[in-house]
């Protein structure tokens, strides 16, 4: 709510300042979309209208990226081993993401004079290490809240990169498809698309404040 409240009369030219950052888990066989079905009434709980739920595959991928308006950020996959201590940690993030990430935002600071750089509250990015590089480098943080409502423009965009992975006409079946999958959608995504939801911004904080920071849809 206080995040709302802040930046709810912020309008569009602000938001062109702003880098959306985010990461996410692609699964081989990841349909993030809904299944609707078209049934008469009384008929809720009869199994020829029931749509059978499978368990994800652990063959899966976890990337990052990051949006502006009018470009998009490099496209990144995180290489980690797993298990315990083997997660994506503020020394892996720095050293596959931040310094991947740093050309990118040095273009942008030139052409944009004010830029804000976009993080959650991922552990990885609350690290001392990582919040130290940030400094070291310049770069400004645009604030999260503490509990986010999930209104970053980011966030569908990975819900239409899923869509796009899933209604390919081969489905990916390994890690190395998978990943020209990832890379090959993520290039395809238009760039109006993603512009579009930036610019969405300053009605979605609106939208957030009358809620009073509960959900107000995708």
């Amino acid at each position: 709510m206080v995040f709302a409240r802040t930046f709810r009369k912020l309008e569009m030219p602000f938001f062109r300042n702003v880098v959306w950052s985010d990461e996410c888990y692609i699964y081989v066989g990841d349909d993030n979309g809904r299944t609707y079905v078209t049934r008469k009434r009384g008929d809720f709980g009869r199994e020829e209208y029931m749509v059978p739920r499978f368990q994800k595959s652990e063959v899966k991928l976890m990337i990052w990226s990051c949006i502006a308006l009018g470009v998009k950020g490099p496209l990144i996959i995180l290489r980690f081993p797993g298990g315990k201590g083997g997660g994506v940690n503020g020394r892996r993030f720095r050293r596959q993401v931040l310094s991947k990430m740093l050309p990118f935002i040095r273009q942008l600071q030139i052409e944009r004079p004010g830029l804000m750089f976009q993080q959650d509250n991922a552990p990885s990015h609350k690290a001392d290490l990582t919040k130290g590089w940030i400094a070291r480098k310049g770069i400004r943080l645009f604030p999260h809240p503490a509990y986010s409502p999930d209104i970053s423009p980011i966030e569908p965009i990975w819900r239409v990169l899923k869509r796009k992975i899933n209604n390919r006409p081969r489905h990916p079946t390994s890690l190395a498809e998978l990943e020209q999958a990832i890379r090959e959608e993520w290039a395809n995504i238009p760039q109006m698309v993603i512009d579009n939801y930036i610019r969405a911004m300053p009605k979605r904080l609106q939208a957030l404040y009358k809620a009073k920071g509960g959900p107000i849809g995708k």
